[in-house]
């Protein structure tokens, strides 16, 4: 390893160092095994990263759209799978607690059933647009012309849902954030007002 590289581990070093002293060493329990009936369908499989009365989710850099999703879906199976228990969502920059969700199973049959929609058809669910949609919703403010610009951002401050290759394939030629308007903010709400509840008063920048 050269001087370029001990100068790469140095500032990684430096940067988790914070976020692994919060952390700590926690003893984990054995993944949970989760068998969940909703009336027409059988969801299967293990979470991780459990412990006593919570859940962990946890990534070694800034928290971004796709760790909240994850932890989102974690958190709703986790909730519907046994006793509700809250979900730490732990990253280099923030740090979240879900609360437990009482009664999951409508908002875990809403997720199944739009992975069943989707397989038939695209959707206009766009996850980076959809968040900054419904973040802006639950506070009471319009979010459609906030949405309709992260799906278009591509800039040096990041890229939108617009810049995936797959959406780039499924929507060319359309602004679909803007010409299925109501599909979208429906959409949007469905999979992250729950979240966004959860969270407006737990969320802290470490």
């Amino acid at each position: 390893m050269g001087a370029l590289g001990a100068q790469w581990h140095d500032r990684l070093r430096r940067e988790m160092t914070p976020m692994l002293t919060r952390v700590g060493t926690p003893a984990f329990l054995a993944p949970l095994s989760v068998e969940v009936h909703g009336a027409d369908w059988v969801l299967r499989g293990q979470l991780g990263q459990q412990l006593p009365g919570e859940q962990w989710r946890a990534r070694a850099g800034k928290l971004n759209t796709r760790d909240k999703t994850r932890a989102w879906i974690a958190h709703v199976v986790r909730c519907a799978t046994a006793a509700p228990v809250a979900t730490r969502i732990i990253a280099r920059d923030q740090e979240l607690l879900l609360p437990p969700v009482e009664n999951a199973m409508p908002q875990l049959d809403l997720l199944v059933q739009g992975v069943r929609a989707v397989r038939q058809s695209p959707l206009p669910y766009f996850p980076e647009a959809a968040c900054v949609f419904s973040a802006k919703a639950h506070k009471g403010e319009p979010g459609l012309d906030a949405a309709i610009a992260m799906y278009e951002k591509n800039d040096d401050f990041g890229r939108g849902d617009s810049a995936d290759p797959y959406v780039q394939l499924l929507w060319r030629g359309t602004q679909p954030v803007e010409e299925l308007a109501d599909d979208f903010m429906a959409l949007a709400d469905g999979f992250w007002s729950g979240y966004h509840a959860l969270t407006s008063s737990t969320e802290r920048a470490v």
